[in-house]
């Protein structure tokens, strides 16, 4: 046993000198433990467009090669608001539903009207139909959802009581599996 009376090292080193810096030590991690989180939130936010997948992709996830793109979509609420920045050629003050899907609505009412009709299929069905048909570089690709999809998921979960994916199972999607997919698709609100 050594006396620190005699061990130089010992003897200069008060016994609260580690327990200070073992608490600037602690004061120090639990600032940077308590911060990453927030940082980590702030920093994988995406700012203006979504990676989404076709229908098929969605239900495959990462399993499947199916198609990844870019997205950008406007919710139901975002048409609404931005009438001005329709597609060409859709007036959003007299395009009509029946027109354009099959089976028709009660009363032929505007894509407007429709979109007013909140958190419906209907509504959901029309803002896709406009992110798809937006300007000359649509909100979301055609690779991605084509419009012939989106009058197919209209029809089919009208008509059929699902929206058939086309693969292998028993992968019929009801309204509101389908606007869960339509979500997956519009960053806009």
């Amino acid at each position: 046993m050594t006396d620190s009376r005699k061990d130089p090292d010992k003897a200069s080193a008060s016994p609260d000198v580690g327990a200070l810096r073992n608490v600037g030590r602690r004061r120090i991690l639990q600032a940077g433990i308590s911060a990453a989180p927030v940082v980590m939130t702030v920093a994988s936010r995406p700012v203006w467009a979504i990676d989404c997948r076709t229908p098929s992709g969605f239900v495959s996830g990462f399993a499947s090669g199916a198609p990844v793109g870019s997205c950008s979509g406007g919710l139901p609420s975002y048409w609404i608001s931005h009438t001005a920045q329709w597609p060409a050629g859709i007036n959003a003050a007299t395009a009509l539903f029946n027109p354009i899907f099959d089976p028709d609505l009660g009363g032929n009412p505007t894509l407007l009207a429709v979109l007013g009709m909140a958190n419906t299929l209907q509504s959901y069905i029309v803002a896709a139909y406009l992110n798809n048909a937006a300007t000359s570089v649509p909100m979301v690709p055609e690779t991605i959802l084509p419009k012939n999809t989106i009058l197919a998921m209209w029809t089919q979960v009208n008509n059929d009581g699902g929206f058939g994916l086309g693969i292998p199972g028993p992968t019929r999607w009801n309204g509101l599996q389908v606007i869960d997919y339509l979500k997956s698709t519009m960053t806009t609100p």
